[in-house]
């Protein structure tokens, strides 16, 4: 006997809703969905351990550990949207006050034939002395950067001289204590519109 088309959109509508049941169980009222309200994109934090810090240390991936982080690709001969958003995130960890201590804000150069860990050192002197700047091989930073989805370029100069350029994403990957993506800044965006959202990704 065939069953009546209302009987069988209410077990479908009963097996969804079990499914959400289970998933919110697994994850926690707490997890990464509830605090986003929406499915979070992973990221493979792993090829960050095998760049080095300014100082020409490994970095240290426990620093990343339950701790939210700000994620921003550059280089130091940029003149002008790296070093706008250093400034930028300089002023938004004084402002954000002990609360920014929790904040890990990571500067990872795509530009390690000149961005040596000793020129990263005399560049990230000049901001913040919570920012920390990584370089490493050059297949190792395409790894962090693939991981992040950051696209870069290496752009030579039309008349044939040294000073190439990058072209690179300019958004700012805000990471949340469970190493998910919960949002970007953007240099569309306000600075009242920044802090927000890293108040909110502190909050989390």
């Amino acid at each position: 006997m065939t069953r009546p088309r209302a009987l069988l959109v209410l077990c479908h509508a009963a097996v969804g809703a079990a499914m959400v049941i289970l998933a919110l169980a697994v994850l926690g009222a707490s997890g990464p969905v509830a605090a986003h309200g929406k499915r979070p994109k992973g990221i493979d934090l792993a090829p960050l351990g095998q760049l080095v810090t300014q100082a020409g240390t490994r970095f240290d991936m426990a620093r990343l550990r339950g701790r939210p982080a700000a994620v921003f690709f550059g280089y130091t001969h940029c003149p002008d949207i790296c070093p706008t958003t250093m400034l930028e995130m300089s002023r938004h960890l004084d402002q954000l006050g002990r609360d920014g201590e929790r904040l890990e804000v990571l500067f990872v150069t795509i530009d390690p034939e000149r961005d040596s860990a000793a020129h990263l050192k005399d560049y990230v002197g000049s901001f913040h002395p919570r920012i920390v700047a990584l370089t490493g091989p050059p297949l190792e930073v395409a790894a962090v950067a693939h991981a992040f989805g950051a696209n870069y370029e290496k752009v030579e100069p039309k008349d044939g001289g040294g000073n190439y350029t990058m072209d690179h994403t300019a958004k700012v990957y805000l990471l949340d204590r469970y190493g998910l993506v919960a949002s970007h800044l953007e240099p569309r965006q306000t600075e009242k519109e920044q802090l927000l959202l890293l108040r909110k990704l502190l909050a989390q």
